[in-house]
């Protein structure tokens, strides 16, 4: 230890010229104000910020410059051995020497901006705020880890070794290889993560270059050609066994169950069988979102991706799901397709070879093609094997819903959205279209026109027809295929209101109005059966049928929409009401647009969210509710 302050004190003592260039700096803080300024900053500020700016720049010159000198310029001129020949080891002339560099920078550092912070206090406060203590800790890592490249950097050059460029190429490699086992954590967009991981990664290979410094002279003492095999042996040593642990970080982060993830959403069902799409942020991974496919009765799952930016679709028959991942990690980048065949043995996502920009998805019914919708056509494809079928040039307009009604049929709405202000409560025409995949034909099927704005709408491929809701006005029934009027459902200026295909063809309304819910019940010609009063509620919104002839129902007070909701099953026949849970929300509620209604005793209707995040599965048997995911820890 002894030898340890010996060596620190006269290195300070060496290089205290440094001090004087330090007040030097520190003085042209203050010539900053003279300068032209912005007008939104007091000269103060100006003193202040030129006074961090020149500490920064003069700590990050002045370590790799003391860090490249201290050991290897010595080493170079054979004085190492003045040091050596007195009872001092060698880590201790390494620490020594590299310890004294670090204090003189952070003097250095202080001298250059101690001025202009007393010159006024109030505004250093108000500047750097409370995390001045954590930057200036991360000033002082940064500092060192500077000193240590500058150490290597200086004694690897200097000693003039025929292996310095090597092992300069061997280091990009190993910085590529870091960089490339990071990709996906880039494309996971979860910063937080990745700048831990990052943070961690660098602060290994900090400790690396700083063992291979202490090897160099520990081990190598006067001798350059041991103290570079020293170095090299080290350094390499641990770099490898960085790679080999980033690599396992990456993947573990990656490597996301169910059981991981904090208040997991549904974002898609399959609307036969049991497989479910869900999403949430990853335990223990920060801002990790992850997306995965999860079969509710057998509970096994496949990974789907993470960032949140792969929605998932369903055939209608379960046998299928496919979505869109990103090949970059630029959300405007190229994307690919991929898929999983659910009722394989054993399922996996297999990656097809369809990529491109890409908007949107559908896959056909049976999970044998797909619809790719694109920026100038939507292309059709054979799933997994990507061979083309078919285009349905769009020359600029955009389709809002397209459907496949079977293998080789698709049905497409275009729905003009809201121009100018001056334009926004113009009627809308909802214009209806059927594509021939075998023929490459595209025909109008129909028009629905003067649709005043804003209006909602719910569809129901199976039977061809769609609910028009003129908000604040009517609710009508239309033939898909005709663009032909079926019934006038209602004429009421409800604010809010639901609306459901019955799996028997029926039509169900939730509304809200005077403080009442009620269920308004149609036949499928759109006739008006019965009036169900559900209690006091301000929303209402329409669920599945966990059983046929009954239907779940949430009531609620106004928005916001993280307003607490109870859910009741209604039946049908009778009007009784069976409480379900408080705080619950049916699935089937959210998923209108993509989906119709589910069939009854279905896997999607018999779910439910709790205002916790915890998904829940009804026994319609029990009414008891159980959860999707047991044993999860939140």
């Amino acid at each position: 230890m002894k030898g340890f302050f010996a060596i620190a004190s006269l290195e300070i003592a060496r290089r205290r010229s440094v001090l004087v260039a330090a007040a030097i700096a520190a003085a042209g803080a203050f010539l900053a104000p003279l300068l032209k300024a912005p007008r939104s900053h007091s000269a103060a500020d100006i003193r202040l910020m030129a006074a961090a700016f020149l500490a920064v720049t003069v700590a990050a010159a002045l370590s790799l410059m003391l860090g490249a000198t201290a050991i290897g310029s010595e080493l170079s001129g054979r004085r190492l051995g003045f040091y050596f020949s007195r009872p001092i080891g060698g880590g201790a002339i390494w620490a020594g020497k590299l310890a004294a560099s670090w204090v003189l920078v952070l003097l250095v550092s202080a001298i250059v901006l101690l001025p202009a912070v007393l010159s006024d206090v109030t505004a250093w406060k108000q500047m750097t705020g409370p995390w001045f203590g954590t930057a200036a800790a991360a000033f002082a890592g940064s500092i060192l880890v500077l000193l240590a490249f500058g150490s290597l950097a200086g004694i690897a050059i200097l000693s003039r070794s025929a292996w310095v460029a090597a092992e300069l190429l061997a280091l990009a490699v190993w910085a590529g290889l870091i960089s490339v086992i990071a990709f996906p954590l880039f494309a996971a967009g979860a910063p937080l993560l990745l700048r831990g991981l990052a943070l961690a990664a660098a602060a290994a290979g900090a400790a690396a270059v700083l063992a291979a410094g202490a090897a160099q002279v520990g081990f190598g003492r006067t001798d350059s050609a041991r103290g570079n095999r020293a170095r090299a042996v080290t350094l390499w040593s641990l770099l490898l066994v960085i790679v080999a642990l980033w690599l396992v970080s990456v993947r573990r982060v990656l490597s996301v169950s169910p059981g991981d993830l904090l208040s997991p959403a549904v974002g898609a069902v399959a609307p036969s069988g049991s497989w479910i799409a869900i999403d949430g942020v990853a335990r223990g991974r920060v801002d990790l979102r992850a997306s995965l496919l999860y079969d509710v009765d057998s509970k096994r799952f496949v990974p789907v991706g993470t960032g949140g930016r792969s929605p998932v679709v369903f055939s209608a028959d379960g046998s299928a799901a496919a979505w869109i991942a990103p090949t970059t990690v630029w959300p405007d980048g190229p994307q690919e397709i991929w898929m999983c065949r659910l009722s394989a043995p054993a399922p996996a996502r297999v990656r097809t070879p369809v990529s491109g920009r890409i908007w949107n998805l559908e896959i056909s019914p049976d999970g044998s093609r797909i619809a790719v919708i694109g920026d100038a056509a939507i292309a059709i494809h054979e799933i997994p094997s990507g061979r083309f079928l078919a285009a349905v040039p769009t020359a600029g307009a955009r389709f809002s819903r397209v459907v496949f009604l079977g293998p080789s049929r698709l049905r497409l709405y275009r729905i003009p959205s809201p121009g100018v202000s001056s334009l926004a409560e113009e009627p809308a025409a909802i214009e209806i279209f059927e594509f021939d995949v075998a023929a490459r034909r595209m025909s109008p099927a129909a028009t629905i026109a003067n649709i005043r704005r804003p209006f909602a709408l719910t569809f129901d491929e199976r039977r061809g027809e769609l609910i028009v809701w003129e908000r604040g006005n009517s609710f009508s029934l239309f033939d898909a295929a005709s663009g032909r009027l079926i019934a006038v459902l209602a004429n009421a200026s409800w604010e809010a209101a639901s609306r459901a295909f019955l799996s028997d063809g029926r039509i169900a309304i939730g509304e809200a109005s005077g403080g009442t819910g009620r269920v308004h019940l149609f036949s499928r010609n759109g006739e008006p059966e019965r009036i169900f009063e559900t209690g006091p509620a301000a929303v209402l919104w329409i669920g599945g049928e966990p059983v046929k002839g009954a239907l779940a129902i949430a009531a609620g007070p106004e928005p916001p929409p993280g307003a607490a909701r109870d859910s009741s099953l209604l039946d049908l026949e009778t009007g009784s009401l069976r409480p379900i849970g408080r705080h619950l929300v049916p699935v089937a509620s959210r998923l209108r647009w993509r989906y119709p209604q589910p069939d009854a005793g279905s896997v999607p209707s018999l779910l439910f969210s709790r205002g916790d995040g915890v998904l829940l599965r009804l026994d319609p048997a029990t009414g008891r509710l159980e959860p999707v995911f047991p044993g999860r820890r939140r």
